[in-house]
């Protein structure tokens, strides 16, 4: 779905290069590992909400379903599976971003 596969990327980048500036940390590994797993949990926390109502909907359910739902279970329903999702998510980044700072290095191109 490209609603959520956007939210995610936008929120893993976004978070990814924030959180490097906010922790004025040195440049390397650490960094890297740190602010690649915390990106990609907050990504994961942003777009749990959107997979949740979209898994509810592909089986058939309206809205009024996905509505007495949240009502049923209250919005805590919309984080089913976090923990899972966040753990594959934040190992996803912590090998995806420091081979994208590598290849920035190898291009010359600065690090934000």
């Amino acid at each position: 779905d490209g609603t959520s596969s956007s939210l995610l990327n936008g929120a893993q980048l976004a978070s990814y290069d924030t959180l490097k500036r906010s922790l004025n940390w040195n440049e390397g590994p650490a960094l890297h590992f740190f602010c690649g797993f915390a990106s990609g949990v907050i990504a994961q926390t942003a777009v749990m909400p959107v997979d949740t109502i979209k898994s509810q909907m592909m089986l058939g359910s309206g809205w009024k379903d996905v509505f007495a739902t949240l009502r049923r279970n209250g919005p805590f329903y919309l984080y089913r599976g976090l923990a899972p999702a966040c753990a594959g998510q934040g190992l996803i980044m912590v090998l995806q971003m420091p081979l994208i700072e590598e290849f920035r290095r190898l291009l010359g191109i600065k690090a934000i």
